[in-house]
């Protein structure tokens, strides 16, 4: 395995400390910026109708839909993926006309297919013809984004208010009022696609922040009880004051936001959190060692490690088992996931709690496992799913809870004495294979190495009686000696 680089950095007392503050709070006001993002590339701000990723809904109407949806309905999807050939008197223009095809507009699609829907079916719609290619679309990259990140992306939007920047009044933008996340499934080719609503209904959160950092107002919160129409006439009052508006159109898309919580967090939170020592070698700044020892003083032998660790994965267990804080580097299949499995271990092992984060599902997923494996699934919780919900929390801890306690296994005893004793003859190896032999002043290590030099070398039998007695000037004369033989042999043989 290839070793890994970490380094930790030693800070002085509370002059350094507190002289770090102010540079800290600037660095993390960068980290927001970088986190935030209001600008009109985002969807939430200014919805962009792609072909390829949006759908319309035409049928049922807005409010009838929003009130299935509300209560976690699933709907079949109902589509048409076909091109519309405009009509052409003669061949010339027949030919001209299959050349440039064109969809059905949108009250053309719905003139047509709208009145023949069943109860649980919506109509979906799309401007290039293909609503189920779009829908397609819509779950195969929803479903990467939760593979990759655990993050649902995929959004049955609600509205959208029509508004224009300061600077620029003529141009009209559009952002989505109300976000439902859902789920498409398709069960086989020749089955339609069904369209599930997974949690509640919720406001925009990236353009209510824009407005009310921008335009001292926000998006109201929807409220159960009021219902769409009692919504409806709050956003109207709202949107007044700055002269814009909303329609009542449903569009299925990919809408993301997950940022926009950890910048309010840190907006928040910014002197508690430029206080963190972590947080602050993250920045870049020095750190406090741990009690002023280094993790070389750790003795490894109390590593409790549940997979296999070479040398230097040990070194940076030891160092987190210590409280040190560091950064871990390795290529891919170096171990990192082993030994982010052992670090979370030993943390458990001394009655910590660890926070493990990442942003792709896969590597929460490759440690969990492990874990699973090494018998610690119990002390695991699982927050990073779009699947998680308040009351599977609660179920986790319940069970947790209610666990009967165990014991150490007596296999673990034995265990532990083979280690021991593999330990120590690992460290009787190393002080023979490093102790100086007397008279001829080298250690048995030193050997090695020389007589590796002349591994290509003839191989001749030659017995010298009493050679550990006869010193090293002994020794360089009958090298000498011999290699003269050893020419010899060449040409003459052995006999000689």
């Amino acid at each position: 395995m290839a070793e890994f680089d970490f380094t930790t950095a030693q800070m002085g007392g509370n002059n350094a400390y507190n002289g770090a503050e102010n540079t800290a709070r600037t660095k993390l006001r960068k980290w927001e910026s970088l986190l935030l993002d209001t600008g009109k590339r985002n969807n939430l701000v200014s919805f962009k109708e792609t072909k390829g990723s949006t759908v319309e809904i035409l049928a049922p109407d807005f409010s009838a839909l929003f009130s299935r949806a509300e209560h976690a309905a699933e709907f079949e999807a109902f589509g048409v993926d076909e091109r519309e050939l405009p009509a052409s008197e003669n061949a010339e223009n027949t030919e001209k006309a299959e050349k440039t095809p064109q969809a059905l507009t949108k009250e053309e699609y719905k003139a047509r297919y709208a009145d023949g829907l069943k109860k649980k079916q919506i109509l979906v719609y799309n401007s290039s013809g293909k609503p189920l290619q779009a829908l397609k679309n819509i779950s195969k990259k929803a479903q990467t984004a939760i593979e990759e990140t655990g993050i649902n992306i995929a959004y049955m939007a609600f509205g959208f208010v029509h508004w224009a920047e300061k600077e620029n009044p003529t141009h009209v933008l559009r952002a989505p009022v109300l976000l439902v996340p859902v789920s498409i499934r398709n069960d086989s080719p020749m089955s339609p696609y069904y369209i599930k609503v997974t949690d509640d209904v919720l406001v925009n959160p990236t353009f209510s922040f824009k407005l009310k950092n921008e335009y001292g107002t926000a998006l109201p919160e929807f409220d159960e009880d009021e219902g769409l129409d009692g919504y409806w006439n709050k956003l109207s009052q709202t949107l007044a004051s700055l002269r814009w508006w909303a329609d009542k159109d449903c569009k299925i898309g990919l809408f993301s936001f997950q940022k926009i919580n950890m910048y309010e967090d840190l907006k928040e939170n910014a002197e508690q959190v430029a206080q963190s020592e972590n947080v602050r070698a993250l920045l870049g700044e020095s750190c406090i060692s741990v009690n002023g020892t280094s993790k070389r003083d750790s003795d490894l032998l109390q590593l409790c490690n549940v997979v296999d660790a070479d040398s230097s994965q040990a070194e940076a267990i030891a160092l987190a088992k210590a409280g040190g804080s560091f950064v871990l580097q390795g290529p891919p299949g170096t171990g990192k996931s082993q030994t982010i499995t052992n670090i979370i271990a030993e943390c458990i092992g001394d009655g910590k709690s660890v926070l493990f984060v990442s942003e792709k599902l896969a590597a929460l997923n490759v440690v969990y496992d492990k874990l699973k494996k090494a018998g610690l699934e119990e002390f695991c919780l699982e927050l990073h799913s779009h699947k998680a919900n308040k009351r599977q929390v609660i179920d986790e801890f319940y069970k947790t809870l209610r666990m009967q306690k165990s014991r150490v296994a007596d296999s673990a005893e034995k265990v532990l004495r083979g280690k021991n004793e593999a330990v120590k003859k690992l460290d009787e190896y190393v002080s023979e294979l490093h102790a100086v032999r007397p008279t001829i002043e080298k250690s048995l290590y030193q050997l090695i190495e020389a007589c590796a030099k002349y591994k290509n070398a003839p191989v001749l039998e030659f017995v010298i009686q009493n050679l550990t007695q006869k010193g090293e000037n002994y020794i360089e004369k009958a090298e000498e000696e011999l290699n003269r033989y050893a020419d010899f042999t060449q040409s003459v043989g052995a006999d000689y």
